[in-house]
């Protein structure tokens, strides 16, 4: 029935298969419990910076609705930050970083959690939204553990992944291979 060519391909099949599915687990889990801020935790917002009440002041008065503000919001901080499909192991330790003041004042690379995190601040502090409306969504997305938000405007829940706008997931979607 089966060639031998047949059974070493399969069996090299599921060995593949078996050694991403413990990478994938494996590398979640670390980031799941390991890195500050990665997962459905909430923390409370305290001390950010100066500049960043500024902006989130100025989009306040200049949008006329949430879902503006939510869109304006979004676009500071896909402006101001980027993403990169491997940042994860190129830019290890900044996933551990918890200092708003210091995330602000960077430029270029932010880790997914930390895209999601600044749109939580900026919609709770733009007093549009409250911690009811935003909720943290985790999922596996090119072989990592992924978080992104879900935003509630007018009773329908968005998904906002501002990590996945610069690889080209476009607001409202979320990058996601499987939901968690």
């Amino acid at each position: 029935m089966f060639t031998p060519f047949m059974k070493w391909y399969w069996m090299l099949v599921i060995i593949v298969v078996a050694i991403k599915l413990v990478y994938v687990i494996g590398t979640f889990f670390v980031m799941k419990y390991f890195i500050p801020y990665f997962g459905y935790v909430k923390p409370v917002i305290r001390g950010i910076p100066r500049d960043m009440k500024k902006t989130i002041e100025h989009l306040k008065q200049h949008s006329k609705t949430k879902e503006e503000y939510l869109k304006k919001a979004y676009d500071v901080i896909t402006t101001k930050y980027q993403s990169e499909f491997a940042g994860i192991w190129k830019y290890f330790p900044l996933h551990f970083e918890t200092s708003w003041k210091k995330i602000w004042q960077r430029k270029g690379y932010i880790p997914c959690h930390h895209f999601a995190h600044l749109m939580r601040i900026f919609l709770i502090k733009s007093k549009l939204f409250n911690d009811e409306d935003i909720k943290f969504k985790l999922s596996i997305y090119g072989w990592c553990g992924h978080q992104y938000c879900l935003v509630k405007v007018n009773e329908t829940w968005i998904p906002i992944d501002a990590w996945g706008q610069r690889i080209g997931i476009p607001f409202g979607k979320a990058a996601s291979w499987i939901e968690l």
